[in-house]
């Protein structure tokens, strides 16, 4: 399964099935079928569109390690900017922030219709 040119999981061959070379592995770019009428909600599909909202009700954000990227730092009594980080065992004091941030968008493949899409990391950034 691919999103934004990026590989989230690669299908494992079946157990007493010989497919020859690595069944894992990419022989090229992985297509994602458009976006039409019968697509399943929650479904991984390619869309095209212009942003013209943010469901500001479901955005967040949050810190991160910037040495081990863990999620889950805990702040320094005392002190509101610095974190703790129990995984890597260091004092935090310039976190990444992470962002979680869904999209409307204007789809002109789907006129009738506006499309609702969660963004990655990546393409938060960019913006």
């Amino acid at each position: 399964v691919c999103v934004e040119r990026s590989v989230l999981l690669l299908q494992k061959p079946r157990l007493g099935v010989d497919s020859g070379a690595h069944s894992c592995e990419l022989t090229g770019p992985v297509k994602l079928n458009d976006l039409v009428s019968v697509t399943q909600v929650n479904s991984i599909c390619s869309v095209q569109g212009t942003v013209i909202g943010v469901d500001e009700s479901t955005a967040f954000s949050w810190p991160t390690c910037d040495m081990c990227g863990n999620e889950r730092l805990e702040q320094s009594p005392g002190d509101r900017d610095t974190f703790s980080c129990g995984d890597c065992s260091r004092v935090v004091t310039s976190p990444l922030l992470r962002r979680h941030l869904q999209v409307f968008l204007d789809c002109p493949s789907r006129p009738q219709c506006t499309v609702k899409v969660k963004l990655s990391q990546t393409s938060i950034s960019s913006l």
